[in-house]
C-alpha cells in the first residue's frame, strides 16, 4: 500500500509543480493535463497519448454481469446462482473478472473449463459489449485532449475480428464529434496473441513513427506498465488503478482517477 511517505521518488520535486507530476507516484487526471499542457509549450514536438480501454476508460462488468445472467444461468441451471451473484456483488470492486468467484463454486476441473469457454465466448464477442460504461470522467478527459489538439491512440487486447464494430460503437459514446475523430484504435489481429507482447511490437511501431512527440501511455495492467517502461524509456508511464488479470504492481507513476476538478 502506498502512502504519503514514499509518494514522491525526488525529495527536491515539491520545489516544482511539474517535477511534481513527472516523479510523483500517484497523480490525478487533471495533474496529468498540467503535464501536457506543460509539454505543449514547447511547439517543436507533439504529444502522442496511449490509452488502453478495458479496466482504464471502460467499466466491463455490467457486459459480464448480463453474459452470467443471460448465459450462464441458462447453461448450467445446477449451480447456485443466488449465492455466486451475492458475492460477485459484494466484491465487484476488486475484481477483474466474474469467473474468479464463480470458480469457488464449481469443484469439477473440466466444468469449470467448459463454463469459462461460454463465458469468453461471449466476452469476446459484439453481442454484449453495449453494455459497457465509461468510466466516470474518462469522457471528459478524452474531450479535454481532443481540445489541446493531442493524438490519442486508443491500443487495446480486444481481438479485431471480434470485437472492432461494438468497440467503435463504445468510441462513438465517448467521443464528442466522432465524426471528426482522426485518433486510431489499434486492436490484436490475433486472439492467442498475449496483450503484453502484442503491445510491445505496437509500441516500437508508434516510436518509429513518432520521432518527434512526446509519448505518454496509460494502463490498467501493471505488468503491461513494467514491460513498457522496461522496453521504452523514452514513454511515461501511468498505471491507472484499477482491477486487474494479476497483482503485479508497476514501481512507478500511478493514475487515481480520471474525473477533473
Amino acid at each position: 500500500m502506498m502512502n504519503s511517505e514514499n509518494c514522491y521518488i525526488r525529495d527536491n520535486s515539491d520545489k516544482n509543480p511539474l517535477l511534481n507530476i513527472l516523479y510523483s507516484r500517484i497523480n490525478t487526471s487533471d495533474q496529468l493535463l498540467q503535464l501536457i499542457k506543460k509539454k505543449l509549450r514547447n511547439r517543436s514536438k507533439q504529444i502522442t497519448m496511449i490509452l488502453d480501454l478495458d479496466g482504464t476508460l471502460i467499466d466491463n462488468f455490467p457486459r459480464q454481469m448480463v453474459i452470467l445472467q443471460q448465459h450462464l444461468q441458462p447453461h448450467f441451471p445446477h449451480l447456485p446462482w443466488v449465492q455466486i451473484t451475492q458475492k460477485i456483488n459484494q466484491n465487484k470492486h476488486c475484481l477483474y473478472s466474474i469467473m474468479e468467484v464463480i470458480s469457488e463454486f464449481v469443484a469439477e476441473k473440466i466444468t469449470f473449463e467448459e463454463i469459462n469457454a461460454q463465458f469468453l465466448k461471449s466476452f469476446l464477442s459484439e453481442q454484449y459489449l453495449h453494455h459497457d460504461q465509461i468510466i466516470p470522467g474518462a469522457k471528459k478527459f478524452l474531450q479535454q485532449l481532443y481540445r489541446l489538439n493531442v493524438e490519442i491512440i486508443f491500443l487495446t487486447g480486444r481481438p479485431a475480428f471480434l470485437m472492432t464494430n461494438g468497440t467503435l460503437k463504445t468510441l462513438h459514446k465517448m467521443i464528442t464529434h466522432f465524426e471528426r475523430f482522426t485518433g486510431k484504435l489499434i486492436m490484436k489481429p490475433n486472439e492467442d496473441d498475449a496483450d503484453q507482447f502484442f503491445k510491445i511490437e505496437v509500441m516500437e511501431e508508434i516510436l518509429s513513427d513518432h520521432k518527434n512527440s512526446y509519448i505518454l501511455y496509460v494502463d490498467n495492467e501493471g505488468s503491461i506498465c513494467n514491460q513498457i517502461s522496461q522496453e521504452f524509456s523514452e514513454i511515461l508511464v501511468w498505471h491507472y488503478l484499477s482491477t486487474q488479470s494479476n497483482n503485479e504492481e508497476f514501481n512507478g507513476r500511478k493514475l487515481t482517477k480520471w474525473k477533473l476538478i
